[in-house]
């Protein structure tokens, strides 16, 4: 019986998890579509799930080449980064220097710059999930994503923790738009993801751009630190 119910609990994570996704991308892939100006392209820093969205400030008469920085052309990543701890959620991570913490708590996100239209963003949401083990966490969200023809390279895969590690996943969007053997276009999101499971908790971590920016291999290196890097840490109260 107790097995059943950890079954049915981490069913229904799974489904909540890709509701929160499927937000996620639609939220920010429909304010990058949007984007016309300089002074618009500059309002994707403040569209992130999770967040408020802020109306845009009335059109201005200033024209394109006095607008934010933020709209400049992307240039490239320093390879500077910060250590980010939070140990009330149990995670840490090295942060690219040009990507701004936006929101933290139950889910954190930081904003990076904007490449191809579209600003870049890491986030992580930390779900409770007590009593079910976390192999068997490991071993369900394998399966449904080797199911899914959404998803592509599927890999298990561990994060430290203390003197120790725990289960975790790594997953990508394949190159389809969902539910479609067509190939996404260049506007459209595109994100990788690292599930980890321990703390009593699942941690969902994406790593987004628009889909050009990842065929024009702008993010991929950077990424691939910033996973390298999270690790979980006791929770403190």
């Amino acid at each position: 019986m107790k097995k059943h119910m950890n079954l049915l609990a981490t069913l229904t994570l799974l489904v909540s998890l890709g509701v929160l996704g499927s937000s996620q991308a639609r939220t920010l892939n429909s304010s990058a579509s949007s984007s016309n100006s300089p002074q618009e392209v500059a309002q994707l820093r403040i569209r992130v799930p999770g967040a408020d969205i802020d109306e845009p400030d009335e059109a201005s008469d200033e024209s394109p080449a006095e607008g934010p920085a933020a709209a400049a052309e992307f240039t490239g990543f320093s390879g500077e980064f910060t250590n980010y701890l939070d140990d009330y959620n149990g995670f840490r991570l090295n942060v690219p220097v040009e990507f701004a913490l936006n929101q933290q708590g139950q889910t954190t996100d930081w904003i990076g710059p904007i490449i191809n239209d579209g600003a870049v963003m890491i986030y992580v949401n930390a779900a409770p999930l007590p009593g079910v083990d976390p192999q068997t966490l490991q071993q369900t969200y394998r399966q449904q994503y080797e199911a899914n023809r959404d998803y592509t390279d599927v890999e298990p895969t561990t994060v430290p923790y203390g003197d120790g590690t725990v289960p975790a996943l790594r997953v990508r969007e394949a190159n389809n738009r969902p539910g479609s053997r067509d190939e996404k276009a260049a506007n459209d999101l595109h994100r990788w993801h690292l599930f980890v499971f321990g703390n009593q908790r699942v941690y969902t971590w994406g790593f987004t751009g628009m889909y050009q920016t990842f065929q024009e291999n702008h993010v991929q290196a950077l990424y691939e630190e910033v996973v390298s890097s999270v690790e979980l840490v006791p929770i403190v109260e």
